[in-house]
This record gives C-alpha cells, sequence and structure tokens, in this order.
C-alpha cells in the first residue's frame, strides 16, 4: 500500500469513530405512535391502575371468556389516566377488576329476542343478545342440491364503539 495512501487512510478513521460515538449517544427515542402502541390483552390488565398507556384514544378491544363465548370490552387510552373500557351495552368496566366473570352479558337464554325478518339491510343493524345467531335459507346456486344457510350473529361492534350489532355470513354463488 503507498505510504500517502495509508496515512490519508489512519487520518481518517478516528474522526470516523468519533462520529459513530456522538451519535449514537444524541439519538433521541422516537415518540410512540399507534403502529407501535401495545394494547392491554386481559381485562385485569386493561382495568390495572399500575397499567398505562402511549398513545391518546388508541382504541383497544380485550377479550374475555364467558361461557358459552367470548365477550369483549373496548378499551380507550387516558394517557394522564390509563385505560377506560366499556362494555358491549356501554357500562363502564370498574378500575383494578380482577374476576371478568362478573361482566359477562347473558346471551339469549332460553328467550332470546326476536330475529331480524331477513339479512337484508340487517348486517351492521344494533342487537342487544351478544352471542345470539339467527339462520336464514340462502341462496341455491347452479348445481346444488340445496340452498345455502346464511346466519346473523350479534357481536361487539366491530368499528371498535361500545355496543353490539349483527355480523352476517351472506354465501354467494361463484
Amino acid at each position: 500500500m503507498p505510504t500517502s495512501f495509508r496515512a490519508a487512510l489512519f487520518a481518517l478513521a478516528p474522526v470516523t469513530f468519533t462520529f459513530a460515538v456522538a451519535c449514537s449517544d444524541t439519538t433521541p427515542m422516537p415518540a410512540p405512535d399507534a403502529a407501535q402502541a401495545v394494547c392491554p390483552t386481559t381485562i385485569t390488565q386493561a382495568t390495572s391502575s399500575n397499567t398505562k398507556c402511549e398513545v391518546q384514544n388508541q382504541i383497544c378491544v380485550v377479550g374475555f371468556p364467558c361461557t358459552p363465548v367470548y365477550q369483549q370490552a373496548t378499551c380507550t387510552c387516558d394517557t394522564a389516566t390509563g385505560w377506560s373500557c366499556l362494555l358491549s351495552n356501554g357500562k363502564s368496566v370498574a378500575q383494578d377488576t380482577t374476576d371478568a366473570t362478573s361482566l359477562c352479558q347473558a346471551t339469549g337464554g332460553t328467550n332470546p329476542p326476536q330475529c331480524p325478518a331477513s339479512t337484508t339491510g340487517t348486517d351492521g343493524t344494533a342487537c342487544t343478545s351478544s352471542g345470539q345467531i339467527c339462520y336464514y335459507s340462502g341462496l341455491k346456486c347452479t348445481g346444488d342440491v340445496i340452498a345455502h344457510t346464511d346466519n346473523c350473529q350479534c357481536v361487539a361492534n366491530v368499528s371498535g364503539d361500545a355496543g353490539l350489532s349483527w355480523a352476517c355470513d351472506i354465501a354467494v354463488c361463484p
């Protein structure tokens, strides 16, 4: 290696090393955003006074077991106070809730509310009995022996808002 090249290489090496150390010590941590935010995974975690959230107005849906189905609470972040959760009926979940079974709502029982007359216009409309499923005769496609069965189920709002609405699965012919 020519002497002048070696001299230039050694002259630049300390500058590069010093620059790398200076940059690594001054890099600020970015503010959390919705893509980095973490949702609580249990009602106990969401309502704990020790659990903090980082993204103002972030919405998380937290499931909890209620035999025979899971039910959901919609939790909203307030960076000053933590998570606040609402059940599908709009009732607030108490701070430091440790037993989710006390939150379970009736799922239809032996006398559920009447099903909508048809699937037409039903998807996304309000319902009152979490887990209720209504069945409807669907399309009979070419080559089918019997018609498909469509269904609508009363579930937590997919928009993240508190409350329940019908979610319909409707068969289509190919």
